[in-house]
Formats: structure tokens, sequence, C-alpha cells
């Protein structure tokens, strides 16, 4: 299959500013992220769509292919996110869209490698990124995955797992993705990857947090 890794990165960054291209194991985040793409083995291409000169060179340094993006899509306020992905994925051509974002660094290439072969063995429509998460939750005022009255308190550890999205890995058919103007489609296969190497950047301390993974790892 004709595998195609889209990375989308805007100039503007209201929390962390600049944050596509702060320093990241001697690379941009944005170059890092595609540096890791390309060791994944299985992406015949990968292509980064901004707004920003410095992202684009960046991207292009690395051996992506680079794309401007009309400001209106890059604003978070103009267009939908839904808008967003299918102006993205319209501008590439391809079978297989990897949808990733430099946000987390730490996702490491075999483990893209897994998820594309986890999708190809998959009777689903697509794939998510997602990480487990196992603690006593609380949701619009009632326990969410436990019994707070049960006889026996049912600790941590046993409790059904509740999983989130983190944003790291999103797999499906280029015309799904298109028909659906989104990432994943009415059946995604939940993809469990752990919460370190799941790390988002979205804060100082979410680069922090994530550096320090990464290096230790």
């Amino acid at each position: 299959m004709n595998t195609v890794a889209i990375v989308i990165a805007r100039g503007g960054s209201t929390r962390l500013p600049n944050k596509n291209l702060l320093k990241f194991n001697g690379r941009t985040l944005i170059g890092h992220k595609v540096w890791q793409l390309r060791q994944c083995g299985l992406i015949d291409r990968i292509v980064v769509g901004s707004d920003s000169d410095e992202i684009l060179a960046s991207a292009q340094d690395e051996g992506a292919k680079i794309i401007r993006r009309e400001p209106e899509y890059c604003d978070e306020k103009s267009r939908s996110w839904n808008e967003v992905i299918h102006d993205m994925v319209s501008k590439v051509e391809g079978e297989t869209i990897v949808w990733a974002h430099c946000t987390n660094p730490c996702i490491k290439p075999e483990t893209y490698a897994k998820a594309l072969e986890a999708y190809g063995e998959s009777e689903n429509d697509s794939l998510v990124s997602v990480t487990q998460f196992r603690n006593h939750i609380w949701w619009d005022g009632n326990p969410l995955n436990f019994d707070p009255k049960a006889k026996e308190h049912t600790v941590a550890a046993k409790l059904r797992p509740v999983y989130f999205q983190n944003g790291g890995i999103f797999i499906a058919h280029r015309l799904l993705m298109l028909e659906k103007k989104y990432v994943y489609g009415d059946d995604p296969l939940l993809f469990d990857i752990e919460a370190g190497e799941a790390t988002d950047v979205d804060t100082w301390e979410d680069l922090d947090r994530a550096a320090a993974y990464y290096f230790k790892r």
C-alpha cells in the first residue's frame, strides 16, 4: 500500500510560542518528527503542511515534501478541525494516511511501524493511538469505572481500563478521511501506547517531561 505521513504545524502557538520550532534531540520538533517518520521504514513519503516559512524549511531539510497552507486553515478560528483535515488530505496523493503530530516527540519509529502493521492486519476501518488509564474516575459527579459502595474496594490495578486519545497516531485510507472529514472512521482499532512515549507537548513542563523520558528510556 502507498503510505503517506501527514504532519501539520502552524506558525503560531498560544501557550508555547513557536512550539513547533523548539529544539528536541538536536532538531526542531517538526524536524525531529520528520526524522522519526523516515526511520519507520513503512512510510513512502512525508508531507508537512504549514503557514510558516521556518517550519517548512526545517521539515524540508529533513526530507519532507512541503505544502504551504492557507492562513485561514491555521488560525484555529476561521475553519473547523474537520475542514482543516479535509483541506490537508485533499492536497496529497496516496492510499493510506498516517496523521501524526510533531508535539508527540517520543513516539519511536518502530511504534509507527507496529501501528501500520496492526492496521494492515485488522478488519477495522482505521487506527487511533490511545493510552490506557487505570484510576478511580469520576464523571459529572458520579463514579465512572468503579463502585465506591461495593463491599470490597477495587484497587486501581484491577479496574477496567479507560483509554484516552493521545494524538500521536491516526491511520486510515485517504478516501475515508476525505469522506468523514476526520482522521479515523466509525470502527477504529485502539492502539495502546504507554504514557511516557505518548507525551504531548503543550507546555514547558511537557517538554521537560518528554526530554526526560526520551533520553532516559
